[in-house]
């Protein structure tokens, strides 16, 4: 049913079929096509392809290209969900390049990216407080239902346990952007071109002579210091600080941060989003066969927790080694 829906609406019938994570991927006479999950709101939709399309006028390098259907349309149904086509761009002697490093590349996404945003609207730091509260708000209501209710479940008993914990991170680190825009008002503004979640693993890649593809569907404006604190996260979940300071100095080489900035990197770590992920994922589908997945879930975020936090404190130093406090011992 999948290969016909893509055959229907966007007339690739592949020679060969695989998987990258959640991504199908299509090969066709030597050609690459992606295929995604797309927002099923129109409105989102487009928010995406004009950032994408920025992305393109900026001249940032090896985005691949959103393929519309034979209908013209930019998504299609296949099996049974919206879906995106991108078709990855091509390696040849006319545009080939030096490799930058993962850190540098990303580094000119920002930079190139940041001569359209007079054309977008956006809010930049100061959005980010506003969603962390809004998430926190649904956590503590959440936390008071089961204090009034009678029994409870182990996943219940786990997160009245370690939210008190969680809330104090989340506070802090709202505490923390606020602090970054009193100091640097104008910074908050300073938008570029971003990812929604930026990971080493974000641009892909489907063989050895190509090099990693942007897709657009991962594009949002907002500043820079989001990339860089989902990048370096990554770093702290996996205990790979050295892997992150490099990535840091590299980035940095190519395009310096300021203290300001390095604290708002911090403050984006603080906040505990893997443990509002879990949380969130069970509460707003809640099953009693889920209970003791999510539990054990929680239990591994709770038993990391301090090797995070340590590889957050070593991070910090190089970020904004002004910052004292009891989370940065």
């Amino acid at each position: 049913m999948l290969l016909s829906d893509v055959l229907t609406a966007y007339g690739i019938e592949a020679d060969n079929v695989y998987m990258i994570q959640e991504d199908l991927v299509l090969e066709r006479s030597g050609e690459f096509y992606l295929l995604r999950k797309a927002p099923e709101s129109q409105e989102m939709r487009e928010a995406q392809v004009m950032a994408a399309k920025g992305a393109e006028r900026a001249g940032v390098l090896n985005v691949a290209q959103l393929q519309t259907t034979i209908a013209g349309a930019d998504a299609a149904w296949v099996d049974g969900r919206y879906s995106w086509m991108f078709k990855f761009p091509e390696q040849s002697f006319r545009n080939a390049h030096v490799p930058l490093s993962e850190a540098s590349d990303l580094a000119k996404v920002h930079e190139n990216g940041r001569l359209n945003m007079s054309e977008h609207l956006s809010v930049g730091w100061r959005q980010w407080p506003v969603y962390w509260l809004h998430r926190l708000q649904q956590l503590e209501r959440w936390y008071q239902q089961i204090q009034s209710q009678p029994g409870s479940s182990a996943l219940d008993q786990q997160f009245m346990q370690t939210f008190p914990y969680y809330l104090g991170r989340t506070e802090t680190a709202v505490q923390l952007i606020d602090e970054c825009m009193k100091q640097s008002p104008d910074q908050a503004f300073n938008l570029t071109l971003t990812h929604k979640s930026y990971t080493i693993d974000t641009w892909r890649m489907v063989d050895t002579i190509r090099p990693p593809a942007k897709l657009p569907a991962d594009f949002i404006f907002d500043h820079r210091t989001r990339d860089i604190g989902e990048r370096l996260r990554s770093c702290c979940r996996t205990d790979t600080v050295k892997e992150g300071l490099n990535f840091l100095y590299s980035y940095h080489k190519q395009l310096p941060l300021t203290s300001v900035e390095g604290a708002a990197v911090t403050a984006r770590l603080l906040f505990p989003l893997q443990f509002f992920e879990v949380v969130e994922d069970f509460y707003e589908n809640e099953t009693a066969e889920a209970d003791e997945f999510y539990r054990q879930e929680l239990q591994a975020l709770w038993l990391d927790e301090q090797s995070y936090m340590r590889s957050l404190s070593e991070i910090t130093k190089a970020l904004a080694p002004h910052l004292r406090g009891s989370w940065f011992v």
